[in-house]
């Protein structure tokens, strides 16, 4: 993954395709069910662990199968931890503060480009402008960890491409998170921020653009869907500073 801090700033058509999403009244209902939804699926991936445990103590395994059932293990676990998150970030209080800019997307960015199966993924990430502002740095790391989860989940696995833009104004960060995937099927593309709206994805919740656009929002901020086609998505997101709002900054 590369880090570049001094870059030119790049410019932005703030073409938005998309801004449609759940409101909080929305979100408590979401929240019960989501709540449900976890319990139900946890079962799937603990027995997963549990029956692949016990083939994993079996004398007569040869590399092969044990690898096998250790990746089966892998998978059943970031399942689990998936479906936690999305719970814990419905209802997260979100605290703002002074935090740096880069350290956190990077963060964020990293908590995805380090598993196995994305390995092989190009994922840059560059910066410009001011660093640091006043924000809440574990909700935006997990919007940032959301979307290019997203991404990477579209691309694929030996030629995919994912960059990651990201602009310090004097109120304001944005990023922009863009892939060279196949694009967000039209039929979904006015839904896509709705939960349980999932595409192309084995195992995915449907939740992860949702929480992402739950983040922001609380933040007074919003995530837009720019441009997808047979060449790739691109997402943008804007997170106000907490402090009061001015021109520099406009959701559109």
């Amino acid at each position: 993954m590369a880090i570049e801090q001094d870059v030119a700033e790049s410019t932005n058509p703030n073409i938005a395709l998309q801004k449609g999403g759940m409101d909080h009244v929305g979100w408590d209902a979401v929240a019960g069910s989501l709540a449900r939804f976890v319990y139900h699926d946890l079962r799937h991936p603990l027995t997963t662990i549990l029956a692949y445990s016990e083939f994993l103590a079996r004398d007569n395994l040869d590399g092969s199968e044990r690898k096998d059932f250790h990746q089966e293990i892998r998978w059943a676990v970031t399942r689990m931890t998936d479906l936690i998150s999305s719970l814990l970030e419905v209802s997260k209080v979100q605290r703002p503060r002074r935090a740096e800019i880069v350290s956190t997307i990077a963060g964020g960015i990293r908590i995805v480009a380090v598993r196995p199966e994305f390995r092989q993924i190009a994922v840059r990430y560059e910066h410009a402008g001011v660093t640091e502002g006043r924000f809440d740095p574990g909700g935006l790391q997990q919007a940032i960890t959301n979307i290019v989860l997203n991404a990477c989940e579209a691309v694929s696995p030996t030629s995919g491409r994912v960059e990651v833009r990201s602009l310090g104004r004097e109120n304001c960060v944005e990023v922009s998170v863009s892939d060279n995937g196949p694009g967000i099927p039209e039929a979904i593309r006015h839904v896509v921020f709705q939960p349980s709206v999932s595409y192309d994805k084995d195992g995915g919740t449907g939740l992860g653009l949702a929480i992402v656009q739950k983040i922001l929002r609380d933040q007074g901020g919003d995530i837009y869907l720019e441009a997808t086609g047979d060449q790739g998505t691109k997402f943008r997101l804007v997170l106000p500073f907490d402090v009061p709002a001015t021109d520099s900054c406009t959701l559109q």
